[in-house]
């Protein structure tokens, strides 16, 4: 017997030992939980998890983080009689029920050069933008802490980010989206129309 007929029959055996009964049974049971972080249901699917390792005499040790979680509920955008769901990033500044209402500008951010933009803000703002104080600022990619942190400072009560390019996509310039994403030098342009971001809440 050679030393690759031998890692064969063990993988054989192995194989013929495995039983898809356990995970079954667990997705049966997940199926009937809503486990969002930090409720009931959350803790029902831990706690089968803990009883299934003790039943099977599989050692394990369970921690109980603090942490600090954010679940970001519906929202959405009107501009011009026309309006589109939105998705709230984790910890967004919820708005008052009634929304927020204010004039637009549209100013896109260069794209990222390394990760250390995530938090270090290399573009800030300088004296060619336009004045954002007051407006909802739209923009594209994504919501990164260093572009939050530039525009709140700058002054603007709302901020919109755009990541697909769809026919009915908040887009005031009218340009392509390809040619934005390859582009460095800033542009913007003034909603002729209040923007409106609809109720946006977090639990």
């Amino acid at each position: 017997m050679t030393n690759s007929d031998s890692v064969v029959d063990v993988e054989r055996s192995l194989l013929a030992g495995v039983s898809t009964d356990v995970g079954w049974r667990l997705i049966e049971r997940f199926s009937t939980l809503v486990r969002e972080s930090g409720m009931a249901d959350e803790h029902a699917g831990a706690d089968y998890i803990v009883d299934e390792l003790s039943r099977m005499g599989i050692d394990h040790e369970v921690h109980e983080p603090e942490l600090f979680l954010s679940l970001p509920r519906a929202a959405s955008v009107s501009w011009n009689g026309r309006e589109c769901r939105a998705k709230p990033p984790a910890f967004a500044v919820p708005t008052p029920s009634e929304g927020v209402v204010a004039p637009g500008v549209y100013l896109p951010v260069p794209p990222m050069r390394d990760l250390g933009e995530i938090f270090d803000d290399k573009h800030a703002a300088g004296g060619g933008e336009p004045p954002v104080r007051g407006k909802i600022v739209v923009t594209n990619g994504y919501a990164m802490p260093s572009v939050v942190q530039r525009f709140e400072r700058a002054g603007a009560v709302a901020q919109v980010y755009r990541l697909l390019r769809r026919p009915d996509s908040l887009n005031p310039s009218g340009r392509d989206a390809s040619a934005e994403r390859g582009q460095r030098t800033p542009y913007c342009l003034q909603t002729s129309q209040p923007l409106h971001l609809g109720r946006s809440s977090d639990n």
